[in-house]
């Protein structure tokens, strides 16, 4: 294989993963290097694609870090994270002309001076980590956060385009703000468990 692998299961991993559901990071940091081998290999036969393996299974930690609340719920985790990870590898490689296209639209905002103050902000961040909070929002969200950011709508023109109230886009915007604050969060405490632990 691609990547070396290690053995199948974890000593006790019911208890590991109720370790992790309380914000253990150490019991993470075990979880994470028991089976990033694995999803290394099993990734890389879907993509085909060392950079875009190493980036889904990095995004697939960043979930399961999210939504650990719900892991002592899992009866076979081992199952629960590899149909996980079949999805986000299919997921990913359907984003990646998405991504493209947005970027290219960021720098067409650049240039034109559309974005200047959200620039501002986000420039102190990777581009491709807001692009996967956008990414990640709901539909309606993802639209109305764009229209607001990117082209500068007001509440007024993007109700009027998505035939919503302006109460209905001002609540999407910051449920969107709100989402995009946790993610980006969210990946700073798996970059410093890479990093640091």
């Amino acid at each position: 294989p691609m990547y070396p692998t290690k053995q199948q299961h974890i000593p006790d991993e019911h208890n590991l993963l109720r370790k992790i559901a309380n914000g253990d990071v150490q019991a993470f940091r075990v979880l994470y290097d028991h089976y990033q081998p694995h999803l290394l290999t099993f990734i890389y036969r879907i993509t085909r694609s060392r950079e875009v393996t190493e980036e889904t299974v990095q995004d697939i930690f960043l979930k399961l870090w999210m939504t650990r609340d719900a892991l002592t719920g899992v009866q076979s985790f081992k199952d629960y994270l590899f149909i996980i990870s079949r999805n986000q590898a299919l997921n990913m490689l359907d984003k990646q002309l998405r991504q493209e296209q947005k970027l290219a639209m960021y720098k067409r905002d650049a240039v034109t001076g559309a974005e200047n103050e959200a620039a501002e902000t986000e420039q102190d961040l990777p581009l491709n980590l807001v692009d996967k909070a956008i990414d990640s929002l709901p539909e309606q969200q993802q639209k109305a956060w764009l229209l607001s950011r990117h082209k500068r709508y007001t509440y007024q023109q993007i109700a009027s385009e998505m035939q919503l109230s302006p109460l209905t886009v001002k609540r999407y915007i910051r449920l969107a703000n709100d989402a995009i604050k946790r993610y980006i969060q969210s990946s700073l405490i798996l970059i410093i468990i890479e990093n640091f632990f």
